[in-house]
């Protein structure tokens, strides 16, 4: 698949980058994991297992297939932050979807690839299910959501070629859908 030629080059790239001085070895393990549900504790900690198990075994780089239309804010936030924290690089690729906190966690890669049929989702963060309380707690709720929004705005912008108040104006209102 044309992709997966992509990806295979951008891990060459990478890996020949890292190396320089060094002589290559002649095998290269780069595993692929892939990532194809919703995010959650359960694959994030399945997603996890893979790269630690990767990195123990001496995998150069990691490459994570994606697919996915998003989910727990904080499953998403505790991947990312592995994926950064990586010693060793994590190249993304998304073949067909990467929305909600997928497309957080995508651009906490150091590499990142889309095929043609891709693409992103952006939107504000939400909660949903029913919910009962006070004007005090929905005002919470409401800050909450708010520095969520700050957050995840800054981590965005940071990868992307895009001012926060570019970004703020996209997803305000609903969500913003990229190709």
């Amino acid at each position: 698949m044309k992709f997966r030629a992509v990806a295979v080059a951008a891990v060459f790239l990478l890996t020949t980058c890292i190396h320089v001085g060094v002589p290559l070895k002649s095998k290269h393990y780069v595993p692929v994991i892939t990532f194809d549900g919703v995010v959650d504790s359960d694959s994030v900690d399945q997603t996890l297992s893979a790269m630690e198990a990767s990195a123990a075994a001496g995998a150069e780089a990691i490459i994570i297939e994606f697919n996915t239309p998003g989910g727990s804010v904080g499953a998403g936030f505790k991947l990312s932050k592995a994926i950064e924290n990586s010693r060793i690089p994590v190249v993304c690729v998304v073949d067909a979807m990467a929305a909600s906190m997928g497309t957080y966690i995508l651009e906490s890669c150091q590499v990142r690839v889309m095929t043609r049929r891709s693409f992103l989702m952006f939107h504000q963060p939400s909660i949903t299910g029913e919910r009962s309380g006070s004007r005090e707690e929905y005002q919470n709720i409401a800050d909450l959501l708010k520095a969520l929004e700050s957050g995840m705005i800054e981590h965005w912008v940071d990868r992307m070629n895009i001012s926060a108040d570019d970004m703020q104006k996209k997803i305000e209102g609903g969500k913003e859908w990229w190709t």
